[in-house]
C-alpha cells in the first residue's frame, strides 16, 4: 500500500482550498503560513531521502548488508511520515 506523506496531504489540502477560494493569492494567512512551512519541510524530505539512497547504494558497493538495511529502515521512516530511531 501506498502511503501518503503528511506533509503531501498537506499540500493537496491547500492547494484544493487554493483554488475554490481562486488561486493561492486568496488563501488566509494561515494557510500561506503552512504552505512556506510545508515546501521547506518537502525539501528537507527531499534531501535526507536523496542522501539516505545515495549512502544506501555506497553500502551496496561495498558489500555492507547490515548497513545497508540500517539505512533502508531510516527510508522508510521518512517515506511514512515517522522518524527513525536512529
Amino acid at each position: 500500500m501506498i502511503r501518503v506523506h503528511p506533509i503531501h496531504r498537506r499540500l493537496m489540502e491547500i492547494h484544493v482550498t487554493a483554488n475554490k477560494l481562486g488561486g493561492y493569492d486568496k488563501l488566509p494567512d494561515r494557510d500561506q503560513q503552512d504552505l512556506q512551512h510545508c515546501m521547506r519541510a518537502n525539501a528537507r524530505l527531499v534531501e535526507q531521502l536523496e542522501d539516505l539512497c545515495e549512502l544506501s547504494l555506497q553500502a551496496s558497493y561495498v558489500g555492507d548488508a547490515e548497513w545497508q538495511h540500517e539505512i533502508c529502515a531510516r527510508i522508510e521512516a521518512l517515506q511514512e511520515g515517522r522518524r527513525s530511531t536512529e
